[in-house]
């Protein structure tokens, strides 16, 4: 899903092509055996 919007993102100038694919790099190695994932939400 999130790499659906690669090509759109990278187009409109909101991120160049190797920011997203590390990230989506990133966010596949927490579903490995020692990855780690956390999210933190604020609220005013």
């Amino acid at each position: 899903m999130i790499e659906s919007v690669r090509e759109p993102s990278v187009s409109a100038g909101l991120i160049d092509r190797k920011t997203f694919d590390d990230g989506i790099r990133g966010l596949r190695r927490t579903a490995e055996d020692d990855g780690v994932f956390a999210s933190y939400g604020f609220s005013a």
